[in-house]
């Protein structure tokens, strides 16, 4: 009998420092997408890679298709009703930037892709996300202005959130 409690209690005292040492169970997080029916899946597929992303009903797209001199495909959307800015997110062979007044932060998405966003003239919005590692070809680049952000930034970040990569899928 004391030789199963104390398998039980070494049991316990291993698993509390599991616990403790990065094991971690996902959390289900409440958003825009779980709140509202009717979002459409985007998807493209390329010799390059595919891409796919969620937005929501009342906002457009369209793709870019692959450009085989140039090596660029992409999808870029926008707010139906607020043509003002728009969002890019694209396959480019080389990707570079100037870094004169420029910021960069490294970020992690929700799906675990890292990436670095850019920001030039210290504005309010970001420039580009460059993604990182296999992904290093892919970028996402905004047109558009402060008013513009501030009125749709939570509802963008919520939609790169959704985006999903392959590479080289053909």
């Amino acid at each position: 009998m004391k030789k199963k409690m104390w398998s039980v209690m070494i049991f316990f005292i291993f698993m509390t420092q599991l616990a403790g040492c990065g094991f971690q169970t996902a959390k289900k997080t409440k958003n825009h997408l779980d709140e509202t029916k009717g979002w459409k899946t985007i998807h493209y597929e390329c010799v390059l890679g595919d891409l796919s992303l969620k937005l929501p009903k009342d906002w457009n797209y369209s793709i870019a298709k692959y450009n085989k001199k140039e090596k660029t495909f992409g999808i870029e959307f926008w707010p139906k009703d607020d043509k003002k800015g728009k969002i890019n997110l694209s396959y480019w062979d080389m990707f570079a930037v100037c870094g004169t007044e420029l910021d960069q932060k490294e970020i992690k998405f929700d799906n675990g892709m890292k990436a670095w966003m850019g920001t030039y003239d210290s504005h309010t919005y970001w420039d580009f996300i460059h993604f990182k590692d296999e992904y290093e070809h892919y970028v996402v680049t905004t047109e558009c202005e402060d008013d513009w952000w501030q009125k749709h930034k939570d509802l963008v970040m919520e939609i790169l959130n959704t985006i999903e990569i392959t590479t080289d899928s053909k």
